[in-house]
């Protein structure tokens, strides 16, 4: 019998499970049980019971309001996921999780119905719901609902490789393609990037033939230019590549020619004068973008630009060695050619470096 003990002792201790060892013994479940109360073993089981035991309600918050993720409070703790939430109804403690799967319960299809049907898109919808676009795809498959971006998405999901090789192939055109796929020019390139499908390019622009008269009417219309684009079934880039063929004015066109029409002296003598972007805008009839472009092509020397060279070249340093000198903020700056506020900026962002 004490050698049976022994045995039970040292097994108790081990990896087997209950059932295995009562198969070595030779005994029944209660009968283990019984011995390892008598004899005070330390089973797997009993260690882990006597651990949770030890776990506190504020050990618990504390780590949760520290904003570890769950994964890491789990490590930190040395329990399962069953106990954690055993631990959390003991306590009466609810999480961030446990009060998002509460309001995710409390969702029915009425409601989800009504805000689709509300026209609103689905971040709307996520933020008005408080889920995540992953959980309201979950929901749409459980209430059985299909919205009109998750039809597309099926639709293209069924679209395969032969499918559009085969259209290709027989010489259709990109907005034949389209028309009987029923996607739009951005999906068309999508699937041949995701088929890994070649197409010739510069082939398929080619054979789309817009007389010049087209061209103008469309281009005096007032249409915008995805408008138009639209109604021709070609791309932006085909467009304008049509209209500078057909030598077609268009606004875009008419605002390029004006742009490189401004002369680069004529421009440095205006930022000489003291002229303001707004009115150099107005002055060449250009938008601020196309100023931007015009410098940074002409590599002019702007007010702005010279002021940024002369402030990367200022370090803390000569600052704070010209206030040793007993020198003013005033006479510093001047001599500097800085503003009070620039030397600030550079003092703060000295101090910043030393922190760091």
């Amino acid at each position: 019998m004490f050698k049976n003990l022994s045995r039970l002792q040292s097994a108790g201790g081990g990896d087997f499970s209950v059932a295995q060892i009562c198969e070595s013994l030779n005994i029944t479940p209660s009968t283990y049980y019984y011995w390892v109360r008598k004899l005070d073993i330390q089973t797997p089981y009993r260690a882990s019971v006597k651990h949770n035991s030890t776990i506190t309600k504020e050990q618990i918050l504390e780590l949760h309001n520290s904003g570890k993720k769950y994964n890491e409070i789990l490590k930190i703790l040395g329990i399962s996921e069953d106990t954690y939430n055993t631990l959390l109804a003991k306590f009466g403690i609810k999480t961030d999780s446990m009060q998002a799967k509460k309001n995710i319960s409390e969702i029915t299809k009425e409601r989800l119905e009504n805000l689709i049907h509300s026209g609103l898109t689905v971040k709307k919808i996520c933020e008005e719901l408080n889920i995540s676009e992953r959980t309201y795809s979950r929901l749409l498959d459980k209430f059985g609902l299909t919205t009109g971006r998750k039809a597309a998405k099926k639709h293209i999901a069924s679209i395969k490789p032969e499918m559009l090789q085969s259209l290709l192939d027989s010489g259709c055109s990109k907005p034949e393609i389209c028309t009987r796929l029923k996607i739009n020019d951005c999906m068309f390139y999508r699937l041949l990037k995701r088929f890994d499908i070649k197409y010739n390019y510069l082939h398929n622009s080619n054979e789309i033939k817009i007389p010049k008269q087209r061209l103008e009417e469309l281009a005096n219309s007032g249409k915008t230019v995805e408008e138009i684009t639209k109604e021709l079934g070609v791309s932006l880039t085909t467009y304008y590549q049509k209209t500078k063929e057909a030598g077609v004015k268009t606004v875009f066109r008419d605002s390029i020619d004006r742009i490189m029409s401004v002369p680069k002296d004529e421009l440095q003598k205006s930022l000489d004068a003291g002229m303001t972007v707004k009115e150099i805008c107005a002055k060449y009839k250009i938008s601020e973008m196309n100023y931007i472009a015009l410098i940074r092509k002409y590599n002019l020397a702007t007010p702005q630009r010279i002021s940024s060279d002369i402030i990367s070249n200022v370090t803390k340093e000569q600052i704070l060695a010209l206030r040793n000198d007993g020198k003013k903020s005033e006479e510093i700056c001047k001599e500097l050619n800085i503003s009070k506020s620039t030397m600030r900026r550079i003092l703060s962002a000295g101090k910043n470096l030393e922190q760091t």
